[in-house]
């Protein structure tokens, strides 16, 4: 499966291959399961965010991406992504190897992915600025 790459070691987003098994869950249901090992840092623990709109809160996109991250990334020392530094015009400390898949709907129901594109790269820039956005409106609450 081609899945989209933000390297945290490089400067451009790019598509990779990466590999991914079938599995059926419990209650029936085909799942993908992707192999993060070649992508993330060791202990990494990849966490899926669900990209369905533009500009994190806009209209629907009329197709689905995952994004995996590593939830683990201020513990295990993983660099700072400076792709998405470059991309993202927010202080928010993205971190580790970002991947983005394609995925099948409903998204609570399926873990099924299908091959990103270049073309996934503007919706994930525009989520991770409205997430970072977001992220800014919860902190000011507080202060």
């Amino acid at each position: 499966m081609r899945a989209l790459l933000f390297p945290a070691r490089e400067y451009h987003p790019k598509l990779v291959d990466i590999e991914y098994t079938v599995a059926k869950d419990p209650d029936g249901t085909i799942q993908h399961r992707i192999d993060f090992a070649p992508w993330m840092t060791p202990g990494a623990r990849p966490k899926s965010y669900p990209i369905t709109r533009h500009n994190y809160d806009g209209p629907y996109l009329g197709r689905s991406l995952m994004m995996f991250i590593n939830d683990n990334f201020y513990n295990d020392q993983s660099p700072l992504n400076r792709t998405i530094t470059l991309m993202v015009p927010d202080d928010l400390c993205w971190r580790d190897n970002i991947l983005v898949v394609g995925a099948r709907e409903p998204l609570a129901k399926y873990a099924q992915y299908y091959n990103a594109t270049e073309n996934d790269i503007a919706p994930t820039i525009q989520y991770l600025v409205g997430y970072g956005k977001m992220a800014r409106e919860m902190e000011s609450q507080y202060e």
